[in-house]
């Protein structure tokens, strides 16, 4: 017997669980389980792999069963929307909107932080939850536990991310030239908007390190191996690190990919490669794929970050009386 909203208002036995008669195409069962008469959650349960699992989709009454069944559906059928209702993931909505910046970084920059906030290969539970479904204090919690971490700046990214992801939905169902195989996804309002950006997290980081310091350092950047030559590369050549860390070697130069800004078109800039920097080179400083990420955790115990080298070598030029015009070529 199919489930009623009669039938879950009334269930307030806790360890009650009434499940919806009809299976799910791609095998399951939506259920509601009642922990109590203010606390119950729809679940999809099914059986894969000779296991049972179960994936709690949200609450009733918020989640009412029209859209709990809408939410399994999609679940059950590997993130892939009924045709005949809108529900288009929380994924398949950041994709159609990474699909629609085409080539220009900003694609790329919004692709980084959606796999950054909804972990490796998308995992997390709201990446299959169809997008007009996804409330906003789910993300705010997602959000929160990343500040919990310790991240900062990429919070606001990510937000920013997902703001935009959103008017996009908002736009696309009605849109005559919505692309085909794009799902509809029914977005109303934009749950992003109600989270507040961080602003004390884009107050610029203004550490310049002593030289003292950096000589420490450079003298423990010489001792280690390729992550200790791009520390040293990263000193030498004054270069954004992810850039740098993307960069080729042409000849006596370094190619470098500028991909700051909102230009659709990315600028390829050549740097003279001097002595101390080929020296890195040869040590391995382009040979590392994590080379940020390890050059990060050797400064972490000078409470240090690799940003700083490029600041501190600005600085050090800037007193010297390199003009600004100078130190940004």
């Amino acid at each position: 017997m199919a489930l009623t909203h009669r039938a879950a208002t009334s269930a307030n036995e806790p360890g009650t669980k009434l499940a919806d008669s009809a299976p799910l195409p791609g095998g399951g069962r939506l259920v509601l389980i009642v922990r109590g008469p203010a606390k119950k959650s729809w679940v999809l349960r099914s059986r894969r792999a000779g296991r049972d699992t179960s994936v709690k989709i949200g609450e009733f009454p918020d989640m009412s069963i029209a859209e709990a069944r809408t939410a399994a559906r999609e679940i059950a059928t590997g993130g892939r929307p009924d045709p005949r209702v809108p529900g288009g993931s929380l994924r398949a909505l950041i994709e159609a909107y990474i699909g629609s910046l085409g080539a220009r970084p900003s694609a790329r920059d919004a692709r980084w932080a959606a796999g950054w906030l909804l972990g490796r290969d998308w995992s997390h539970e709201l990446a299959r939850r169809p997008a007009h479904l996804v409330e906003p204090h789910e993300l705010a919690e997602l959000l929160r536990g990343k500040v919990q971490a310790g991240a900062t700046t990429s919070v606001n990214r990510a937000r920013s991310m997902l703001s935009a992801a959103f008017a996009f939905g908002a736009r696309i169902d009605l849109d005559p030239r919505r692309p085909a195989g794009v799902p509809r996804f029914a977005v109303k309002s934009n749950p992003v908007a109600l989270i507040p950006r961080i602003g004390e997290f884009e107050q610029p980081r203004s550490v310049v390190i002593e030289q003292r310091t950096l000589k420490e350092i450079w003298r423990t950047l010489v001792k280690l191996g390729p992550e200790g030559a791009f520390g040293r590369l990263a000193l030498l050549s004054l270069q954004r690190l992810k850039q740098l860390q993307a960069a080729q070697i042409d000849g006596a130069t370094l190619l470098i990919r500028d991909t700051k800004g909102r230009a659709a078109q990315e600028k390829f800039n050549r740097l003279p490669v001097t002595p101390a920097m080929a020296a890195a080179l040869r040590d391995g400083a382009l040979d590392l794929p994590g080379g940020y990420a390890a050059l990060n955790l050797t400064l972490r115990p000078y409470g240090l970050r690799a940003t700083d080298l490029r600041r501190t070598a600005e600085t050090f030029l800037s007193d010297r009386g390199v003009s600004g015009e100078d130190r940004g070529h």
